[in-house]
């Protein structure tokens, strides 16, 4: 019986329904000798390979391991990048909240801070006009946790992670911060690098938020379909695409 009811929610809620209906699209197409009907199966065959966690986790994988967690923590700033924002929903002590991977990245913080005492900078603005600015989230919610506000830096004004580096290489330099350890995560880790090696900053990389084990096992409900795994295969996509842009640019 559990087994049936994972496999059929599953396939019934995206995007295992979108696997099914191009599917059934796709053969449909074949039989009424559409050239279509291959491309429809080839699309099928595409959502439904990035929506299983052995993919995911394929493309994720890599860029986690390009940095570890480093044995001895050396820095006197912390610097954080956002991760995302939910703009204007209800939180107990205000609105708006940061999303998944903000929020890992920020406990991270803390934790740090609470083992070297340093300062932490948090960079993230508004991706567009009308939203919360994360920043501004980011430290309310560390106040929360017991951090004091006179050790939290904002930074509210980037909307990407080149500005993150731009606008963090003017405080650390006007704050005469000169070594920043930077907190992100671990799959954002190698293009935000070369954002503040752009940028003319010298970090030390401590990754957080980690989406793969090292040695990951997999169920059989590991090959159905599911939001989270193509949630991960889209954020991995979107850096392999970052740090292409990054090469070609400069």
């Amino acid at each position: 019986m559990f087994a049936a009811k994972k496999i059929l929610t599953s396939l019934i809620l995206p995007p295992g329904l979108f696997v099914v209906l191009t599917l059934l699209a796709g053969l449909w197409m074949i039989r009424r000798r559409s050239k279509f009907g291959w491309l429809n199966l080839a699309l099928a065959a595409l959502i439904y390979l990035l929506s299983i966690c052995p993919v995911a986790d394929g493309l994720t994988g890599p860029l986690e391991k390009a940095y570890q967690i480093p044995l001895k923590i050396s820095g006197d700033v912390i610097v954080v990048l956002g991760g995302g924002v939910y703009s204007g929903v209800n939180d107990l002590s205000g609105r708006g909240f940061p999303a998944e991977a903000s929020l890992s990245r920020l406990l991270t913080a803390l934790r740090l801070h609470r083992v070297t005492a340093a300062p932490i900078i948090f960079s993230g603005g508004r991706a567009f006009a009308g939203q919360d600015a994360e920043a501004t989230v980011a430290k309310r919610i560390l106040m929360d946790l017991g951090m004091p506000a006179d050790r939290i830096i904002t930074e509210d004004q980037s909307r990407d992670t080149m500005d993150n580096a731009r606008f963090v290489k003017e405080i650390c330099t006007e704050g005469k911060w000169r070594q920043p350890i930077l907190v992100t995560s671990a799959w954002h880790m190698e293009r935000s690098l070369r954002a503040f090696k752009k940028a003319g900053l010298e970090v030390t990389p401590f990754p957080a938020d980690f989406r793969v084990a090292p040695q990951p096992v997999y169920g059989w409900t590991g090959f159905l379909p599911g939001a989270s795994s193509l949630a991960r295969s889209t954020f991995a996509l979107k850096e392999y695409l970052g740090i292409l842009f990054y090469q070609l640019s400069f």
